[in-house]
């Protein structure tokens, strides 16, 4: 009787040593720790479309960035949003969504 199939396995690899993935999207971050490309950076969630939480700021931000809490010198702002990446400040500078460009933060990301 030929032995049966093991189940497949549901853990993910280990991640590398040293691997950055800030925003979560699978792909190493380019951008040194610290610094991102961000659309916006301690927005009110008010200022989009009278949102008040990440849900409702969710169509103020690229689906291929990251939509958080406000990461500030002092810690996380629950009031505002960021709106940013981790890819290279090259990536940053070239990329466009519904005409605006982002901007290369160099701390507090």
């Amino acid at each position: 009787t030929p032995a049966p199939t093991p189940a497949p396995q549901l853990t993910p690899p280990p991640t590398p040593k040293g691997f950055r993935d800030n925003d979560q999207d699978g792909v190493a971050d380019a951008a040194a720790d610290g610094t991102c490309c961000a659309f916006v950076y301690g927005n009110a969630f008010a200022g989009c479309s009278g949102a008040t939480d990440l849900a409702g700021a969710a169509g103020c931000c690229p689906s291929d960035f990251l939509l958080r809490h406000s990461i500030q010198a002092t810690g996380e702002d629950t009031t505002s949003y960021d709106c940013v990446s981790f890819i290279s400040q090259t990536d940053c500078a070239a990329y466009s969504w519904s005409g605006l460009t982002p901007q290369w933060l160099p701390a507090n990301c």
